[in-house]
């Protein structure tokens, strides 16, 4: 059997086995990972957002956000652009509905869209997850 992201072959076991022995994960459609205790964390400040709204009634997003990146070098290149990440990140959020947001279909597209807005500004380097420590939507 061929591994479709990484065009490797898996003959001795399936991904859901390798990942039960623990000697990688599978990180969804990007790639298999080592081990999680290699990852390096980087925190953004709390975000607090007026979401958009046809009504007379504000609603708002408050969200903190961690950054899963596999190099430290890659956690000191988000500390350096980090105004940029976070212009990034606000006009996108701003943008958003209450509907947009619901059930966790909703969290799973802001996710991927944060991520994949975020590898698009630091480019060459390379966020692997958008980990989300805190939602209120109010």
């Amino acid at each position: 059997m061929t591994d479709m992201a990484t065009g490797m072959g898996t003959d001795m076991a399936t991904k859901e086995e390798i990942c039960r022995q623990g000697r990688r994960t599978w990180r969804g459609r990007r790639a298999w990972r080592g081990r999680r205790g290699s990852a390096t964390y980087v925190d953004l400040p709390e975000f607090l957002v007026n979401l958009r709204t046809t009504g007379s009634r504000a609603s708002f997003l408050k969200l903190t956000i961690s950054l899963e990146v596999s190099n430290p070098e890659e956690a000191k290149e988000i500390e350096a652009q980090m105004p940029r990440v976070i212009d990034g990140f606000q006009t996108y959020l701003r943008e958003l509905r209450v509907e947009d947001l619901s059930g966790s279909a909703g969290l799973f597209r802001l996710k991927e869209e944060l991520l994949r807005r975020i590898n698009v500004t630091l480019a060459p380097a390379r966020v692997d997850d958008v980990l989300f420590k805190e939602m209120l939507i109010q």
